[in-house]
């Protein structure tokens, strides 16, 4: 519970910066493990390999050929693990396109809102100004009234 309390306490909590930066480390992983330049490096081991294994199979060398099958399935099978980490990453990058736009929309919002105590200082700024500058004392009243009105429609809102 101490937790649920703490997340819906969290001023930032539809902020999305610590999941983008989160989504960025595990790109950079991935990218690591897959453009490490094994895949030509693997690509002319299973040439090689692969002349191992017609050499063994001319020889009928079947433990050779063994051998250097289970070494083409090991290469095979890394290549199919960086497929993986490629789907991944594409995955990722489509999520944290989300995560962006959706941290973008958040901002944009914020900045369109106007904080209770913007308003009244708008409120206390307008009513300064119209002091000011209107000299009709009839004006001055029918302003007033009309700012009490605004006043306690908002609060029947509330209510």
């Amino acid at each position: 519970m101490t937790r649920y309390q703490e997340a819906i306490s969290d001023p930032e909590i539809l902020a999305m910066r610590d999941d983008l930066a989160l989504i960025d480390v595990r790109v950079a992983e991935l990218l690591e493990r897959v453009n490490s330049g094994e895949s030509g490096a693997r690509s002319k081991r299973l040439t090689d390999i692969w002349r191992t294994v017609e050499a063994a199979r001319t020889r009928q060398d079947t433990a050779a050929l063994a051998a250097a099958l289970t070494e083409v399935g090991t290469i095979i099978c890394d290549g199919g693990s960086d497929a993986a980490a490629w789907t991944d990453i594409v995955g990722l990058i489509e999520q944290r396109r989300k995560l962006s736009d959706s941290e973008h929309k958040r901002l944009v919002a914020m900045q369109q809102m106007v904080t209770a105590e913007d308003a009244m200082a708008f409120v206390a700024a307008l009513q300064a100004s119209v002091q000011r500058h209107v000299r009709d004392p009839v004006a001055l009243r029918a302003i007033a009234q009309d700012m009490q009105d605004l006043a306690n429609r908002k609060r029947a809102y509330a209510a």
